[in-house]
């Protein structure tokens, strides 16, 4: 691949097409999905909302998607070309997840492109908050036999709302709504979350999917993904379960901007759980009579292993896990992550209900932040200071933003909390953290600015780490002329 530092984001991904290799292949396939099978096809349910788009015609036969009113009456609508609505952040989202699992193929410089499971149904459950999703499953739930339902995926991150806090996970209102889906057998694959900040993860129910750069080639320098969190949760167990790619997940080209690029690109641990349901549905399909937990334990034993800075995370090989499949190997042990029994879950845990009964001073938080554990600190700086109050607890948030790390996610949760009534005055501020070239910290400084400086240029945000000096190349010329302006 060129690396030319001065060639623009869109030159870059013109330039790259002819590198970026299929997402089957990635994975271990030996070969492309069939776009038409014998197999059974499988029904998928998905968390995401959806909108009809040309790129998607050739599924309208396979797409339903469910919401739910306000007197929580539900609805099951086709998704139709009269419905066709220009692509929205909102709604590009679930056209990239769908494209990913069923796009057509195509062919860009001899790589052959195709979805992972074209053949399967796709029920877009289109609600986000915990008592409608529920409802909306329960009723989706009616049809599982008819709509042959193996897999829900779950594109919600870890629950962002209570990000600093730490949990029996049991006790979170979205892993409660999902409980019909675990009553029910299906396989629940759930996307791990794109920010280190996140400090309660998915509970050990879910196949949960965190992501890996290998710069979207068979043969890339594959790193851990540097915004995906890995620890313990609430429960005490380790997650994600697995790693897949997730950087440079092709499909064709479906964005608002006229291009002449053939591909647009998916990304994140949403990306890399999608590719992780559509390789468990293609296996479904094919093995009707597998279970979710040998299919699981078949993933996880046939891994390879990826180190993320000591700590050895499994990544999937699906060219193992067919060899398993063919040798006949489905009976290994489920593999479950055991409680283990850290003190510092237990000091977050009884934290977090200090501070939600209110039985916590501001000047005693303080004192936490002393606490040997990242978590525990996590606590306290999202959950318990929150936004800060004077002028002077704003000005220490700062220093603590700057001296915190960005591994443990305590610098992000500062700056999230930062940014909740930041403006003009602090530009010098947050420009300076561009000199760390960190995707999340990037991500930060973005937002900062489309609040704040509406002439600024927009930072292209991409999940490629290695694009963030071109992505705030024209921010910082912007700055520069900015700072002589005023000066």
């Amino acid at each position: 691949m060129m690396n030319n530092a001065d060639i623009s984001i869109e030159d870059w991904l013109k330039e790259i097409e002819k590198d970026i290799e299929p997402t089957w292949k990635r994975l271990g396939f030996p070969a492309p999905p069939a776009t038409k099978t014998s197999y059974n096809e499988i029904g998928i349910i998905i968390i995401d909302d959806i909108a009809y788009h040309p790129a998607i015609h050739h599924l309208t036969q396979q797409v339903k998607q469910v919401k739910v009113n306000q007197h929580l009456e539900v609805s099951c609508l086709d998704i139709m070309p009269a419905d066709s609505k220009e692509a929205s952040a909102k709604t590009e989202h679930g056209l990239m997840v769908l494209q990913l699992l069923a796009h057509q193929p195509i062919t860009v410089n001899s790589h052959y492109h195709v979805g992972l499971i074209p053949s399967a149904q796709f029920i877009f459950l289109s609600e986000f908050e915990p008592q409608k999703i529920k409802v909306a499953l329960q009723w989706i739930l009616q049809y599982k036999q008819e709509w042959n339902i193996r897999i829900l995926l779950n594109l919600m991150v870890p629950n962002t709302a209570e990000i600093g806090t730490i949990k029996p996970t049991s006790q979170d209102p979205f892993v409660q709504a999902l409980s019909p889906a675990a009553a029910s057998d299906l396989l629940v694959v759930a996307a791990n979350g794109n920010s280190k900040a996140h400090n309660n993860l998915h509970p050990a129910d879910f196949f949960t999917i965190g992501g890996y750069d290998d710069k979207g080639t068979v043969q890339g320098a594959d790193q851990p993904y540097p915004a995906m969190p890995a620890g313990l949760n609430g429960d005490g167990h380790f997650r994600p379960d697995i790693l897949a790619p997730c950087t440079y997940l092709p499909v064709p080209y479906l964005e608002q901007k006229s291009s002449e690029r053939m591909l647009s690109y998916f990304g994140g641990t949403c990306g890399a759980a999608t590719i992780v349901a559509g390789a468990c549905a293609n296996l479904f399909s094919q093995y009707p009579d597998l279970t979710k937990e040998q299919l699981q334990a078949m993933f996880i034993h046939a891994a390879d292993r990826l180190d993320d800075g000591g700590t050895f995370l499994p990544k999937l090989n699906m060219a193992n896990v067919l060899q398993q499949l063919l040798n006949n190997h489905r009976h290994m042990p489920m593999h479950k992550h055991n409680d283990i029994d850290d003190p510092a879950i237990q000091r977050a845990a009884s934290l977090t209900y200090l501070i939600e009964d209110g039985k916590v001073s501001r000047a005693d938080l303080w004192g936490y932040l002393k606490d040997d554990s990242p978590i525990v600190r996590k606590v306290v700086i999202a959950s318990g200071l929150a936004s800060p109050q004077t002028a002077e607890e704003r000005a220490l948030y700062w220093e603590y933003a700057k001296r915190d790390p960005i591994e443990t996610g305590e610098k992000l949760l500062w700056l999230y909390q930062l940014l909740k009534e930041a403006d003009k005055h602090e530009l010098d501020q947050w420009i300076d953290l561009l000199t760390l070239h960190e995707l999340e910290i990037t991500l930060c400084v973005k937002l900062y600015l489309e609040t704040n400086y509406e002439t600024a240029p927009e930072i292209v945000y991409l999940p490629d780490p290695s694009l963030v000096p071109k992505a705030i190349k024209p921010v910082l010329a912007w700055y520069q002329e900015h700072s002589e302006r005023k000066g």
